[in-house]
């Protein structure tokens, strides 16, 4: 603080902080423009009631200051007064906040920072490449009967739904905001590798697959044409769906028809129809047959919103929905990994940072000092032939001066704890546990406990069972609208693969187990498998036959029984309704080798005991309950023969 022209700027400030005791002011400087600034901080309302008085000029009968310099103090840089505020609590004024909150983001631009997160960020991609090759692994259809299951098989093919469903699961990781749109018409069945037994060719589904079932339907018709009636729609053969897509998410609109209901309208922005107009536009003369095609095939609404250049308002009856974890009075979801966009934000700019240290490695400064006090430099002309010596493109410099000459470099200081890892220790845990997957899944990366991995991977299990139960949802509605096109009365269940992050081995050996032991119903066991109990049953009962006259028969069942025994076939020597071969017909039996018994070494007590310890010890807490189920069976099997032979 200083006297400048006769204004003494501290008693200023002083007579400034006494009278605008509300607001703290730090300094005032002379511009030397004939212009003074203030710098001042406060609470926003003391604030603005400062900068008002300033503004009017109701500082004039400030002690110690005359008219004359109470004019150069109001007259600022920009003419007025201003401030700048920002919030303690906010970082949202740092250099590195570059993007805005998450909380004050509109959704359609999480949509796109979730797309570009996705192509940019590497454990955010892999984590949402993982859990959709996770959800959507194994998809089936199952239902007991194989006229339907045949024809869903095929329509599956043939339209691509199973193209779909993969695109689904996809879009629901990474966005959250899922609208299908399909295109319906004549279904005309392809040729393709869909047979219901492996190795086999049948007769393709044709317009009589359905025949059985049409004629119910014709019963029915009244009931059917009231039901259609209410949803302003009829499903026919010549009206299901035979082509879907997976609308982008940017380009899409909702609005709420309903207050009260979950209703929704849909509405395509004029942006996704650009390419249609650039080709409704284009000369007839310079389409392909192709591009022909397209157009004409194209709906009449779809063309004038496109020559309009108009959004478009989508039939709600060819539009499908599967949100995350959207409630019924929101119109839009978030994306799944939006926690962990400002971490993903925060883990870039120190990359940058990284990336500017390096610079300043490669593109450091060179102090070249000529001369000293013994040998001062007197001619700028020395000056300027040292500074062309280093001035060359070349990073090795051949330089001949006399003995004055001193070279150094100026670059960043401790380097290796700039660019070390330690600094995006707790940005990379903020992600990955904001998007809820362990780095260990990913890449290897990690060396988590045991039990820290077993939990880690039910929370994974558990957000993948949610995510193939709404898309099920989705997958049921259109099984349901063709089942009804086509006369069908059920529609397959769907199927994906339960076996996925688990010990299948184990699994199907425990499960066996409490099977052979009746602990279990066969309905269970196969459910616990991910099979469909009916679906097992029919195809079982139909495949009976085949084992029987030895098609898919197994020779030397394991299970046959002794000559002797009553419950023994004559001609397959195997027990009664057992299906087997058994032994080839009219050919001697092998001799068996002589076998010598060697007696079992007793077993050591304590040695038992510290082996047992040591494996129960390494087991997690689900394998000591299958263990437990598996030796409770043991033990109840061995009392019951213990029981029958007394």
């Amino acid at each position: 603080m200083s006297k400048k022209d006769g204004i003494d700027l501290k008693t200023i400030k002083d007579n400034l902080s006494s009278t605008y005791n509300n607001v703290n002011i730090h300094d005032v400087i002379d511009n030397q423009d004939g212009s003074m600034s203030i710098v001042l901080s406060g609470e926003q309302g003391n604030l603005d009631k400062a900068l008002t008085s300033f503004n009017k000029g109701t500082f004039n009968s400030l002690p110690m200051i005359d008219k004359e310099d109470a004019h150069k103090l109001r007259r600022l840089r920009t003419e007025r007064s201003s401030t700048i505020r920002r919030n303690p609590l906010s970082n949202d004024y740092l250099d590195i906040a570059v993007k805005p909150s998450v909380s004050k983001s509109k959704p359609h631009d999480l949509y796109k920072r979730a797309m570009e997160y996705y192509k940019t960020e590497d454990v955010y991609g892999s984590s949402i490449d993982l859990l959709t090759n996770f959800a959507s692994k194994g998809y089936k259809n199952d239902i007991d009967d194989p006229n339907i299951r045949n024809f869903y098989d095929n329509w599956v093919v043939d339209t691509g739904f199973d193209k779909v469903v993969e695109q689904i699961f996809f879009e629901f990781f990474r966005s959250g905001f899922v609208r299908t749109y399909k295109a319906v018409g004549k279904y005309v069945p392809k040729v393709n590798y869909v047979s219901r037994i492996p190795g086999t060719k049948e007769t393709r589904v044709s317009e009589d697959v359905a025949a059985k079932y049409l004629v119910a339907r014709e019963e029915k018709q009244p009931q059917l044409d009231q039901e259609n009636s209410a949803k302003k729609i009829k499903w026919s053969k010549d009206y299901i769906p035979y082509r879907y897509t997976v609308l982008n998410p940017t380009q899409v609109e909702v609005e709420k028809s309903s207050i009260l209901i979950d209703q929704q309208l849909v509405k395509l922005k004029a942006e996704a129809l650009k390419g249609i107009k650039e080709l409704l536009e284009t000369p007839d003369k310079d389409l392909t047959e192709y591009q022909k095609n397209i157009i004409k095939s194209l709906p009449a609404d779809i063309k004038d919103a496109a020559k309009n250049g108009s959004d478009l308002p989508l039939d709600p009856y060819l539009v499908g929905a599967v949100d995350y974890r959207r409630q019924p009075y929101e119109l839009y979801p978030l994306p799944r990994g939006v926690r962990a966009f400002e971490s993903m934000e925060y883990k870039k700019s120190l990359r940058d940072a990284d990336y500017s240290t390096l610079d300043g490695i490669t593109n450091f400064i060179l102090v070249v000092t000529i001369g000293n006090d013994d040998y001062p430099i007197k001619d700028q002309s020395q000056l300027e032939a040292v500074a062309e010596l280093f001035d060359t493109p070349s990073k090795a410099f051949n330089v001949v001066w006399d003995h004055t000459l001193k070279v150094s470099r100026v670059g960043p200081s401790d380097v290796g704890d700039i660019l070390g890892q330690e600094k995006y220790r707790q940005v990379n845990d903020d992600i990955t546990g904001a998007f809820g997957v362990i780095r260990a899944l990913i890449d290897g990366v990690g060396n988590p406990s045991k039990a820290a991995a077993d939990l880690a991977v039910k929370s994974i299990l558990e957000e993948i069972h949610y995510a193939r139960k709404e898309v099920s949802r989705w997958i049921y509605a259109e099984y349901r609208d063709v089942a009804e096109a086509m006369g069908f009365d059920r529609y397959p269940k769907v199927r994906f693969d339960n076996m996925i992050l688990r010990d299948e081995i184990l699994m199907m050996n425990v499960i066996q187990g409490m099977l052979d032991r009746r602990i279990i119903s066969y309905r269970t066991g196969h459910e616990l498998l991910g099979f469909d109990f009916e679906t097992l049953l029919a195809e079982m009962s139909y495949e009976k036959a085949l084992v029987l006259d030895g098609t898919l028969g197994i020779l030397g069942s394991p299970y046959q029984g002794g000559a002797g025994s009553p419950n023994v076939q004559e001609t397959q020597r195997t027990p009664v309704k057992i299906p087997s071969e058994g032994r080839p017909k009219g050919q001697p039996s092998k001799k068996q080798s002589p076998t010598t018994t060697v007696p079992k070494p007793k077993a050591n007590k304590k040695d038992l005991d510290e082996s047992i310890g040591a494996l129960l010890k390494d087991l997690s807490s689900e394998d000591l309950g299958e263990l437990l189920a598996y030796t409770r069976g043991e033990l109840i099997q061995r009392i019951s023969d213990d029981s029958e032979d007394k």
